[in-house]
């Protein structure tokens, strides 16, 4: 008679879902918080560490940074499902049409195990702002020249457009590229028409 020890070797296999699909939308300076499940599938007790890995297609001159934190579960039974997220607010100076795929690499302990994949679409954020400070808004009845700063503050390029009340007004604008924002212009040359 020969007695053998036999002893079954860990197996690392999870499942990961993520609660609403794998296509996100987020704005500059948004939030968002991603909820998954991840089941132990495997064959004894396991610890599992999520670890976020960023890859950006970055439209225009976009090279802003994204990053995010390691989340881990220790202890988890075989069969055992257990709910958890991940957090990732989008920087500020994002712009629209970036495109951001994101890895959620899986490790038991230093083991790689597998990833799922998602992707974020950074969208249009929209705003404009009128600098009137320095300016004297009373215009010379001959007309004159009048120069207002107009600051972009969306994350895309657009060109303003002005309406104005009243008719004998002539306003035309003028396009500068500025370091601060997307881009910047200036108006000027505002003039009533005598």
């Amino acid at each position: 008679m020969v007695d053998l020890l036999i002893e079954a070797e860990p197996d690392h296999s999870w499942n990961l879902a993520l609660d609403s699909g794998n296509q996100y939308d987020i704005l500059p300076s948004e939030t968002l918080i991603i909820n998954y499940t991840i089941q132990n599938t495997g064959n004894a007790v396991d610890d599992i560490t999520v670890k976020p890995v960023f890859t950006l297609n970055y439209f225009g001159n976009d090279n802003s940074m994204w990053t995010a934190e390691d989340n881990s579960q220790q202890g988890i039974a075989v069969n055992q499902t257990v709910s958890m997220d991940l957090s990732v607010t989008a920087p500020d100076d994002t712009w629209c049409g970036t495109s951001v795929v994101l890895t959620l690499e899986l490790y038991s302990e230093e083991l790689y195990v597998s990833n799922v994949t998602l992707t974020l679409s950074v969208a249009q954020t929209s705003g404009w702002r009128v600098n009137l400070s320095d300016t004297n808004l009373i215009i010379n009845p001959e007309g004159q020249n009048l120069t207002l700063n107009v600051e972009h503050l969306g994350n895309l390029a657009r060109q303003p457009w002005f309406s104005k009340a009243g008719e004998g007004w002539n306003i035309t604008f003028h396009k500068r590229q500025r370091s601060s924002t997307i881009w910047g212009y200036y108006c000027d040359n505002i003039r009533q028409s005598t």
